[in-house]
């Protein structure tokens, strides 16, 4: 069974972007909790979004 592609997502670039998500960088006003598993997220993250531009 053959899939099929929305003609939307046929030209659509699937690789890394350069863009990184820390959800510990908030906006002025805002501060992040206490929690620790939210405070390990950022070298977490970091850490995966090096891997995936070196394409490991």
């Amino acid at each position: 069974m053959k899939s099929k592609k929305s003609p939307e997502f046929a030209s659509v670039d699937t690789g890394c972007s350069n863009i990184n998500f820390d959800p510990n960088v908030l906006s002025r006003g805002f501060s992040a909790s206490d929690d620790s598993v939210l405070r390990m997220r950022s070298p977490a993250y970091a850490i995966s979004f090096g891997k995936r531009l070196s394409g490991q």
